[in-house]
């Protein structure tokens, strides 16, 4: 028995350690670029899948600011391209000031956050910690209003989220099909920042069109497996080809 549980234990992390050596090794990638989140995370996809990682469990997450506040951006405090300074409360809390972004994409993988614009360095976390560690500041830093703890906490409750299963993203793919047949799903990032493993329950095709007032039927035209293509594309597409231009108010 103690022979068998070693063994699932062995198997256990092997299995998980693939996810995190891909993530690490493709941190520096040239395909990994500072504007296009969701390509990123499209690419991160297909690593896992040639990996013979299950996916299953893995989906792309699409953040956008629903509301007005922060001129409508998705509002970041631990972005990779961004400069970074300590806070005077604790200097061994580092954060961005200004910038924000049209939208961000990430890939959630069993609970784990893989987001090759978060921190200077790889860093995998769970979903509740990395939400409130890239969209909330943690202490005020100074008398702009995004640099308020209160003002970042309201802000996420305009925050939304379209999510994408990794495993139809790959079918998409390799049949050469458009996404819209495939369930896409809706949520908003502060009940997450709150619950764990919650999961989310809306479907897209008829909670989304109100919102963003456009049609879902030409998400993904052409993604071969061997050489990976987005297409042009509107509305949600952005998802995978549309840059989230990081963009710093005055």
């Amino acid at each position: 028995m103690k022979s068998f549980i070693m063994l699932f234990l062995l198997v256990v992390h092997a299995y998980s350690s693939i996810e995190s050596e891909l993530f690490e090794k493709n941190w520096e990638n040239p395909l990994i670029e500072s504007r296009y989140c969701g390509r990123n995370s499209m690419n991160f996809i297909k690593w896992l899948h040639e990996a013979g990682v299950e996916l299953e469990k893995t989906q792309i997450w699409q953040v956008t600011n629903q509301g007005f506040s922060y001129f409508g951006l998705v509002k970041y405090y631990q972005n990779r391209w961004s400069g970074f300074i300590p806070s005077n409360i604790d200097p061994n809390y580092l954060t961005n000031t200004s910038g924000g972004w049209h939208y961000h994409a990430f890939v959630v993988h069993q609970g784990n956050v893989y987001d090759f614009s978060y921190k200077e360095k790889p860093t995998i976390i769970p979903l509740k910690e990395y939400l409130h560690d890239m969209f909330t500041v943690r202490y005020d830093l100074g008398k702009e209003n995004w640099l308020k703890r209160k003002y970042s906490l309201e802000l996420v409750k305009k925050y939304q989220i379209i999510a994408v299963n990794g495993l139809d993203v790959i079918k998409a793919i390799k049949s050469d099909q458009k996404l819209s047949p495939y369930e896409m799903k809706l949520g908003v990032v502060a009940d997450y920042m709150g619950l764990e493993n919650r999961q989310l329950n809306f479907n897209m095709s008829t909670s989304i069109r109100p919102t963003w007032g456009t049609q879902l039927n030409k998400l993904v035209k052409k993604i071969p497996m061997g050489k990976l293509k987005f297409s042009r594309l509107n509305s949600c597409d952005s998802l995978f080809d549309k840059p989230n231009e990081m963009i710093i108010p005055e």
